[in-house]
């Protein structure tokens, strides 16, 4: 009888012939390598710095285009809202298509929606105009990591592929900070005024889409079992544009108006058709959107639910902190742009800090530390006199805080979401948890800017700024709480509690994969 086992490798080590690779990291030139993650960092660039450009010029666009009161909240949501919903779409579209024309998709779409954004006239083109810039933000995310796992192999004793990783990583700081400065200079400076701004990114997404198309190498492709899922994503996105549509315009309108009633009712009826046609599939064996069978793992459901409202404390302080130095204290663009720019220093120090101490102390605590730190970001501005100054009413405490609860709520969650389920789906979980996060913006504004417009006074301009900021504080102060009993004895990520059996997990996904691999070859006699 032949033999028919042999010493596997280890199963975190993708088996690679290292002659192949150039300078044994690589499967492509290094200088090609370098061109592409450039490529790739600046559309991440963008990304991030679409989001923040707009917390400085917010309130010049609201001006400009002549947005009502209501509508000023869909200037983020209508991005947040669409890339989040889309998000976990592109992950089998980049099985099924190839992550490079994924890729080259995203950052071209993202250019020409930058520029339709650009040349807008009415609040209503600028809204869909910007939902249409999120599609293509949200699906050069999964793009970008299918295409350096293709190029950059693991190999063991390693630490190349771990620092592009984090190198393309950074562009979401690097992109909060790029945009704060763009947003600032191109709405003070600039002809176009705000214009400019979309002006700036559809040059460095442009730039972007030429070098991928240079440099990016054909992706593989592979069948999707029961095919992409459109239909889960159309229910999903039609269902959560309705119901945040529908409790944005209610305020204004009346709640018994018939449009706002009927939508909101199939919007309604449209979110549980999603979560059961999503268990239907994944029952059948075919590959839904979202896999349902996630939120059994541990406390996966409960650590999204509190991101998404810790996260949203962060959101609406940011959002409303533009709005206060532009409508109330008059400040220039390039004065919001100064106020914001702190948040990108401390943002590269409370990434890594985080991560550091979720590696020693209980994820939940960690957690809590970043819900609370948002909400007093924003006690620090619902209880400040107008008059008060960036220093000495504290809010350069506040965007020290701000930023940071946001990085220790965002690492928390999403190393969580990936430390609870096996390495082929997480992917998926981290993605998930990212379109918790870009939910955060669309479901958190919605509230605040009730209760907001609720208290709107003319004799006290700054009475409504307040009350924003108040449901910032009530945000994080609940998602603190809750995490007492919904995140009690999580412990250590990998090391104490729940997560540590993850290795268990792990170990007994690969045994079987090798089991499952030897049993389908024929034995030889």
């Amino acid at each position: 009888m032949s033999e028919s086992t042999k010493a596997s490798p280890s199963p975190s080590i993708v088996p690679v012939e290292e002659e192949k690779l150039y300078r044994g990291v690589s499967t492509i030139p290094l200088w090609r390598l370098y061109l592409l993650v450039f490529a790739l960092v600046l559309h991440f660039i963008c990304n991030s710095g679409a989001i923040q450009s707009n917390n400085v010029a917010v309130g010049f666009i609201a001006q400009d285009l002549k947005f009502e009161e209501l509508q000023i909240q869909w200037i983020q949501s209508a991005y947040q809202l669409s890339s989040g919903c889309l998000l976990l779409l592109f992950v089998p579209l980049c099985d099924r298509l190839g992550a490079r024309s994924i890729a080259i998709f995203a950052a071209g779409f993202y250019t020409i929606w930058a520029i339709a954004c650009a040349n807008a006239k009415t609040p209503n083109q600028f809204i869909i105009f910007r939902a249409l810039q999120g599609v293509g933000a949200c699906a050069g995310i999964p793009a970008a990591f299918s295409i350096l796992g293709q190029v950059l192999p693991v190999i063991e004793g390693s630490g190349f592929r771990a620092l592009i990783l984090s190198i393309y990583s950074a562009g979401a700081p690097l992109g909060s900070g790029l945009g704060t400065v763009i947003g600032g200079l191109a709405t003070q400076y600039s002809a176009i005024q705000w214009r400019g701004i979309y002006a700036a990114f559809a040059g460095i997404n442009g730039l972007s889409c030429i070098l991928l198309l240079i440099t990016c190498p054909p992706s593989p492709t592979k069948i999707v079992p029961g095919g992409v899922d459109y239909a889960g994503a159309g229910l999903i996105t039609v269902s959560l544009t309705l119901i945040i549509f529908c409790l944005s315009q209610g305020p204004a309108v009346g709640w018994h108006t018939g449009y706002v009633v009927a939508l909101l009712v199939v919007g309604c009826v449209l979110l549980p058709v999603f979560v059961a046609f999503e268990i239907w599939l994944e029952r059948k064996g075919s590959t839904p959107m979202l896999r349902m069978s996630n939120f059994t793992r541990g406390r996966y459901l409960a650590m999204n639910a509190l991101g998404l409202i810790g996260f949203a404390s962060f959101v609406t302080w940011d959002y409303y902190a533009g709005l206060y130095y532009q409508q109330i204290q008059g400040q220039e663009a390039v004065q919001v742009m100064l106020r914001y720019m702190p948040q990108s220093l401390f943002a590269f120090l409370a990434a890594p800090a985080a991560t550091f101490l979720l590696q020693h102390i209980s994820t939940q605590l960690v957690f809590q530390f970043g819900a609370l730190s948002a909400a007093m970001s924003g006690l620090i501005f619902a209880v400040s006199h107008v008059d008060d100054t960036y220093w000495n009413g504290a809010q350069f405490l506040s965007f020290a805080l701000g930023i940071t609860g946001a990085c220790f709520v965002y690492c928390s969650g999403m190393l969580y979401s990936v430390s609870v389920v096996v390495p082929e789906e997480q992917s998926a979980a981290g993605g998930l948890f990212q379109v918790m996060t870009s939910l955060a913006s669309a479901v958190g504004l919605v509230f605040s800017s009730i209760v907001a417009n609720a208290h709107t006074s003319t004799t006290e301009p700054d009475k409504s700024f307040r009350y924003g900021f108040w449901v910032s504080v009530a945000y994080g102060l609940f998602a603190a709480v809750a995490a007492i009993p919904l995140l009690w004895g999580i412990g250590v990520l990998n090391k104490t509690g729940e997560t540590a059996r993850v290795e268990a997990l792990v170990a007994h996904h690969h045994e079987k994969e090798v089991f499952d691999k030897h049993a389908e070859q024929p034995v030889s006699v």
